[in-house]
């Protein structure tokens, strides 16, 4: 007859867990101080994308990229590209 143990088993799986979700989540929080401004520059997110801005405005007329008009400058929210990098979205498009 052969016989299992289940003690411990329950910890050993809330371990495991504890272990995957610290390997997930990124290793350094950037302080306060080191946060960067919230928006993105035209060149920028152009030379983040590896895009052109001819493809930027493209991607501004097709409503893939929303952008703010600050005077003259065009700004884009960082968490909004963000988001689209870590999609795929935001990559060279062709009509």
């Amino acid at each position: 007859m052969i016989q299992i143990s289940f003690e411990g088993l329950e910890q050993a799986i809330k371990d495991a867990v504890a272990q995957a979700m610290e390997a997930w989540q990124p290793k350094t929080m950037p302080q306060e101080s080191e946060q960067p401004s919230e928006y993105y520059t035209r060149d920028e997110l152009c030379h983040m994308a590896h895009i052109s801005p001819t493809t930027l405005w493209r991607m501004e007329q097709d409503g893939l990229v929303k952008k703010r008009k600050f005077g003259k400058k065009n700004l884009y929210l960082k968490s909004e590209i963000d988001v689209l990098l870590q999609e795929g979205k935001l990559v060279k498009c062709s009509r």
